[in-house]
């Protein structure tokens, strides 16, 4: 009988070494699954930094040669606006010269109508 119980006390050491192992196997198993996923979450975000700095960079680089673009169009832009200044003075120059004109036509026209009443003045007297 004591060899039974101590064949049982055996088996029931065996058993509970296994249990053991297997539960400090789970947990090293565990710790290895949160070990490699807290890796991909730093990957992921070592990747995603990454990503960021380079597309950051590219559009700076792409807004440093749109700047470099802008200032040609900006130029353009003022040398357009010269010209339509310059155009804008044209015509008022333009509608100025016609007023004017305008009036030395109507002076002449009037001198003319009042040489001719005087001619007319002169030429009744001369009949009457």
């Amino acid at each position: 009988m004591e060899i039974m119980m101590s064949m049982r006390n055996m088996e029931g050491m065996s058993l509970r070494r296994e249990r053991l192992n297997q539960a400090m196997q789970e947990g090293v198993m565990a710790d290895m699954v949160a070990t490699v996923e807290d890796m991909e979450e730093v990957m992921v975000v070592d990747i995603v930094e990454d990503m960021v700095v380079t597309m950051a960079k590219d559009l700076l680089n792409l807004d440093m040669d749109m700047v470099g673009g802008l200032g040609h169009t900006v130029a353009m832009v003022v040398d357009v606006e010269v010209m339509v200044e310059d155009l804008l003075h044209m015509v008022a120059m333009e509608v100025a010269m016609e007023d004017m004109v305008e009036v030395i036509m109507e002076r002449e026209r009037l001198d003319m109508v009042v040489a001719m009443e005087g001619d007319m003045v002169a030429m009744e007297e001369a009949i009457l």
